[in-house]
């Protein structure tokens, strides 16, 4: 079951980057997260199709748009190409039309970003 699969990907990740292993409030939220991830992939209809958080890494580069928002400058910055400084909020998208089509990209909300100024 994906959800299963989900939620042992996420607690093996946690696994790996703590000393002391994970509290039983950890496991139990991420299982929760899990379900309600699924439920929301069945609300939104996603069928043959991925959900994605997106994080872009400092210095990279992101078109302002329906995938990125600038924090700092709004709607202003729309179309240009801004490096990234901070990462306020991950895009989270739909990878697939529903059928086979893996190429089409589509944001359910997009991701938060300061650009990096000089």
């Amino acid at each position: 079951m994906n959800q299963e699969r989900a939620r042992s990907d996420i607690l093996g990740l946690l696994q790996a980057v703590t000393e002391d292993g994970l509290h039983e409030e950890i496991e139990e939220a991420v299982a929760k997260i899990a379900k309600l991830a699924g439920e929301l992939a069945l609300e939104i209809g996603v069928h043959r199709a991925f959900m994605q958080l997106q994080w872009p890494e400092r210095g990279s580069v992101v078109e302002i748009g329906p995938h990125f928002i600038d924090c700092h400058d709004g709607d202003v910055a729309r179309g240009s190409e801004e490096t990234v400084d901070l990462v306020v909020c991950p895009r989270f998208a739909v990878i697939g039309d529903g059928r086979s089509d893996f190429r089409r990209h589509r944001s359910i909300h997009p991701g938060g970003i300061y650009p990096l100024r000089s």
